[in-house]
């Protein structure tokens, strides 16, 4: 265990891990912002529909609304009210589309940055991904996690360097382990 953790691998690829479920939190909220901005923009589209429909209704019929008949208004003061509304919601909507495409840019370059990681990251069990989100989100220790999973610490350690070790060879920090090539390559022997 402890050669692993000098290893530069080792720290690197749990930093990975610590990333990964940080960015899983940031893309949660970044999609929670996008769906509360479509709804905001459909209820915008709505009432310029609803505003738009006015004018029309005005100069169809000839009808002014009835607290502008008595008063120094007429027509053209209701129009340029119209067209200040109508140029306040297309501005809005044109903020709230600029918000949305940025959004969407940064989801998209959060996606494609976690793909890999979430590759490997499907490969662990359900109780392994526990155990790495129990130990990089919430920073609980070996014997609180171990507690949780109703198992040793022991277990627990040895479970985090093989995910940890398993994690770096599919992410390609660490060169995978060959059981097949014989001992004796490993002290300059050479084995025929």
């Amino acid at each position: 265990m402890g050669l692993r953790i000098r290893e530069p691998w080792f720290p690197e690829t749990e930093r990975l891990i610590a990333a990964y479920w940080r960015t899983k939190g940031r893309i949660e909220r970044l999609r929670a912002k996008e769906e509360a901005l479509l709804a905001a923009l459909k209820r915008l589209d709505l009432k310029l529909q609803e505003i738009k429909r006015i004018p029309g209704l005005t100069a169809k019929y000839g009808l002014v609304p009835g607290h502008l008949r008595g008063g120094d208004l007429d027509y053209a003061a209701l129009m340029e009210e119209y067209e200040r509304q109508v140029d306040a919601i297309t501005k809005e909507m044109l903020e709230k589309h600029k918000r949305l495409a940025s959004i969407q840019y940064r989801l998209h370059k959060l996606q494609e940055w976690i793909a890999p990681i979430e590759a490997a990251m499907s490969r662990l069990t359900v109780e392994e991904r526990r155990l790495t989100e129990q130990r990089y989100v919430y920073h609980r220790s070996n014997y609180q996690i171990a507690d949780m999973l109703h198992c040793s610490e022991w277990r627990v350690r040895n479970m985090r360097n093989r995910i940890v070790r398993q994690m770096a060879e599919w992410l390609g920090k660490k060169p995978p382990r060959n059981f097949n090539a014989p001992a004796g390559e490993d002290r300059g022997i050479i084995v025929s």
